[in-house]
């Protein structure tokens, strides 16, 4: 509901935003047609739209975002009471959730005022697809890694989790391809541990549930640089190419990632829990590379910065599953534990911050 009204809020002060392009690509749906490969949000919305005209257009887009948070706390709660003996209370109650409205730290930049420019931010308002992008990102992810490690026996008793994520992961490719082409390489190093130790079934187990969603972003693929857009040819390595100020970004970035750097420095979890943190630090690494070094191309492309997007989901990612192992592992306030809690905190009071400015500022003046 949070989100769902600053998200109101941002269409009500913002008329001309990415959001409102968005909307109104859902509202024409049907007459338009597939005019982007990564349609899920506003197939939705448009679907929505059929089925309660009468709530409008505004609403229903809002409430989809809503509606993704709410299904994250859903997620977050159930793999982070996993294995904990119970329900989740107090503080670990408040780490499972925190992170959904938190931001990157941008103490440094309040005054300016800039909240947006020259960070990679965990949480935006202006782009709809990317909350949904997130939720699946996080469903995927929390559900592969309560399966990878399971052994052969174990893993093809679950050939109907295997399903479940194949498709998860297609749904993901529809909605927009950040978090996957991140996910992807990870999944391939696991495939090449699983034939170095010459298990067979678990290679062609993990190998099937990926061949669905890497056909759709064929397509996609094909799609997006042929048929949508005969000028766009493709992507380039071009090292920083699409950020003004790398530098700043660079500075900025444990900014952006203070809660994993210091769960991390601090060894808080279990030995099962940090090597979860350990993969997740991987994919933020391989989403580094995309924001960083690589760009659209021509030139005239370049400037979309579509990359970027890659590296707020990995922001995101490292952020959740930070508090995640310090919920799961919460015993007290021990000196850790509150040093943690302390840069959770800040990271919740900077998303206070920036949902204020979202709902009741013209992003012009904060960005």
């Amino acid at each position: 509901m949070f989100i769902a009204l600053v998200s109101l809020g941002f269409l009500t002060v913002n008329p001309s935003s990415d959001f409102r392009d968005h909307l109104e690509y859902a509202r024409d749906f049907g007459a338009i047609g597939v005019d982007s490969p990564h349609f899920l949000y506003q197939l939705v919305v448009h679907l929505a739209l059929k089925v309660v005209p009468f709530i409008g257009l505004d609403p229903i887009g809002v409430a989809v975002v809503g509606a993704c948070y709410g299904l994250m706390g859903v997620a977050l709660y159930h793999f982070t009471s996993l294995g904990t003996g119970g329900r989740l209370q107090g503080f670990a109650f408040f780490a499972c959730f925190a992170p959904l409205v938190s931001a990157h730290i941008f103490a440094v930049t309040l005054f300016e005022p800039n909240f947006y420019y020259n960070y990679l931010v965990p949480l935006t308002y202006h782009n709809p697809t990317q909350h949904l992008n997130k939720l699946l990102a996080v469903v995927i992810w929390f559900y592969f890694m309560s399966l990878v490690f399971l052994d052969e026996k174990a893993l093809l008793c679950r050939w109907h989790s295997l399903v479940l994520l194949s498709v998860f992961c297609v749904l993901s490719a529809l909605s927009k391809p950040s978090f996957l082409i991140a996910f992807l390489p990870i999944c391939a190093v696991f495939g090449v541990i699983a034939l170095i130790d010459r298990r067979w079934r678990r290679f062609a187990a993990f190998t099937a549930v990926l061949i669905p969603v890497i056909a759709t972003m064929v397509w996609q693929m094909l799609f997006h640089y042929d048929e949508a857009n005969p000028d766009r040819v493709g992507v380039a390595f071009l090292p920083f190419a699409v950020l003004p100020d790398y530098t700043q970004i660079l500075l900025c970035l444990p900014l952006s990632m203070a809660l994993p750097l210091t769960v991390t420095f601090l060894g808080i979890g279990s030995a099962e829990d940090r090597r979860a943190l350990f993969w997740t630090w991987g994919f933020v690494a391989v989403a580094m590379f995309y924001t960083f070094f690589m760009a659209e191309v021509p030139e005239e492309w370049t400037g979309d910065g579509n990359f970027f997007w890659t590296g707020q989901t990995g922001v995101f990612l490292i952020l959740v599953q930070s508090a995640w192992v310090l919920a799961r592992s919460w015993t007290g306030w021990t000196t850790k534990g509150t040093v943690a809690a302390g840069v959770l905190a800040a990271h919740f009071v900077f998303g206070l911050i920036l949902a204020g400015a979202a709902a009741f500022v013209p992003a012009g003046l904060w960005l």
